[in-house]
């Protein structure tokens, strides 16, 4: 049996919201600092990501861009998810699943309030909503996926960059 760990990032701060399209909200230059920590802090507790699946929008691509950028020197694959955008927890648990077992490290970076929802699912302790760059990290002992995502209901960290 393996570690599996399973990172919820919500993009870092991005643009107030235009008016013309949601999906092309940038982050912000405290957004771009936001995502850089967060490398920083994954880097320093060794949860580096083996994969990264992101939502379409730019502000969830540009915190993924920035934290592979930066763990440079770690083999990362990027999968962008036009689905992750206005997923369902029922659609981000089924992407869960499809991640091959050989990745024991994944982080998705998408957007509340799915994340939340889906973090408040998979841990009835949590409470509140994920803040802007904040980062759930769920660790737990399978072999698989499917398996991961039965075991969840203990206490996880969250680590945020405000």
């Amino acid at each position: 049996m393996r570690t599996k760990t399973l990172l919820l990032a919500r993009h870092a701060q991005a643009s107030k919201i235009s008016i013309s399209d949601d999906l092309t909200r940038v982050l912000t230059p405290k957004g771009k600092v936001q995502a850089k920590l967060i490398a920083q802090d994954l880097k320093n507790l060794n949860l580096i990501p083996e994969l990264i699946i992101h939502s379409p929008a730019n502000r969830s691509s540009e915190t993924a861009s920035i934290i592979i950028n930066d763990l440079k020197e770690s083999p990362i694959d990027d999968l962008l998810f036009y689905g992750l955008y206005d997923a369902t927890v029922k659609e981000y648990k089924r992407i869960i699943t499809k991640v091959p077992d050989t990745v024991d490290v994944l982080l998705l970076v998408g957007h509340n309030p799915i994340l939340s929802e889906l973090a408040k699912n998979l841990s009835p302790e949590i409470n509140k909503n994920l803040p802007p760059a904040g980062v759930l990290v769920f660790q737990w002992n399978a072999s698989s996926w499917d398996e991961f995502l039965q075991k969840i209901n203990n206490p996880v960290e969250l680590l945020e960059f405000n």
